[in-house]
């Protein structure tokens, strides 16, 4: 029986086994669980603020940084066994990346990753993926173009002011050595 692309059923590519713990139609809890205990697990008395062991070991110099860094890769990991686009990888990746630079300040750091819950933000991401029906998949895969090229532009800017200010000091050295 031939089937027209029009009549052919839509695959779908982010089919499992059903014994499999990332099925398309559910996230793990233990994936929003680990998030939660990383970024708002406990909470300041008297407050709304919510803190975990991101920023329990963040006090901690140097392997207090790594540590919940390298913990925060579980959740990408599992983005990629669901079948997360690469555009939304990168997003969950700079938000990794943003959350160990930052924390790293000494002190100041320590009150950032107060704020920022880079892994509540990438179980979002992870959630917002796994329940999406197809127009809202083509919805997020849209955003993470123009996301994508918002970095991509932003790099080019740096580049460019990368490029003028050493332009600038050349051309300086060279001012002050010729006279």
């Amino acid at each position: 029986m031939n089937q027209t692309l029009a009549t052919r059923p839509f695959p779908d590519r982010f089919q499992r086994e059903q014994s499999s713990p990332f099925d398309r139609e559910r996230l793990d809890p233990k994936i929003e669980r680990f998030a939660h205990w990383l970024d708002s697990q406990f909470a300041i008395p008297g407050t709304n603020i919510r803190f975990g062991l991101d920023a329990i070991l963040g006090l901690f110099p140097a392997l207090g940084d790594l540590l919940p860094s390298l913990a925060s890769l579980y959740i990408l990991f599992a983005a990629q066994r669901y079948g997360v686009s690469r555009a939304t990888l990168a997003r969950m990746a700079l938000n990794i990346a943003f959350d160990y630079v930052a924390g790293s300040v000494p002190v100041a750091g320590d009150v950032f990753d107060l704020f920022w819950k880079s892994n509540d933000r990438n179980a979002a991401f992870l959630a917002k993926h796994v329940n999406a029906n197809p127009q809202q998949e083509r919805n997020a895969r849209r955003q993470d173009r123009w996301f994508v090229a918002a970095v991509a532009a932003g790099l080019v800017v740096l580049l460019g002011a990368s490029i003028a200010a050493s332009w600038f000091v050349i051309y300086s050295l060279a001012k002050l050595l010729v006279g």
